[in-house]
């Protein structure tokens, strides 16, 4: 394939979406999105996945006011949460604050959205590379993501959603309080 025969197909690599609506944040108008104080409600992309790209990428920076617990995130379709029981993941934490060592934190089976970012507090920043598979194909969904956590150490989660229910968007929300920052989903270039 020819180097403009690529770029003419949407480049090389990976390739920022734009997503059609945004629920609590503001699209850059090329497809990052900011949002500053939002609570349990959470962040909405709608319109991010679609037949174009099979997998995708989710970079995520964020702060928090105060303790928000969990960074949590569930798949949506048609401008709406899919909250099936359906939802298992893992995390591995390797702390450093704490002397080292590494801490497993299963989320277990048949939850209603994947607790993959972790615990986050006014003390840290939070930075996520998360890739996420199949999410709009009639198929399991999966992921897997590395957080860096300056203060406590990094973390590696994964998980599966157990239902072939086609998602074209995602929610992140903390399971208390408020935090802000910016997430860019890309679609791996096929």
């Amino acid at each position: 394939m020819t180097k403009a025969r690529d770029l003419a197909n949407g480049g090389f690599g990976l390739v920022l979406v734009k997503p059609s609506s945004v629920v609590n944040g503001t699209d850059n108008g090329k497809g990052t999105v900011t949002f500053s104080g939002v609570g349990t409600s959470g962040v909405s992309l709608n319109g991010v996945f679609n037949s174009t790209y099979l997998n995708y990428r989710i970079v995520s920076n964020t702060t928090a006011s105060g303790s928000t617990g969990y960074l949590n995130f569930r798949l949506r379709a048609s401008n709406s949460d899919i909250t099936a029981s359906n939802y298992t993941n893992a995390s591995m934490q390797a702390p450093y604050a704490t002397g080292g060592g590494l801490s497993n934190d299963p989320s277990g089976a048949s939850q209603s959205t994947w607790r993959n970012y972790g615990y986050i507090d006014s003390v840290q920043d939070y930075a996520v590379v998360q890739d996420i598979f199949s999410p709009f194909a009639t198929a399991w969904t999966s992921y897997v993501n590395l957080k860096a956590r300056l203060e406590y150490g990094n973390e590696f989660a994964s998980g599966v959603y157990k239902a072939t229910t086609p998602a074209d968007g995602f929610t992140f929300y903390p399971s208390s309080g408020t935090f802000s920052g910016s997430i860019s989903v890309y679609g791996y270039n096929k």
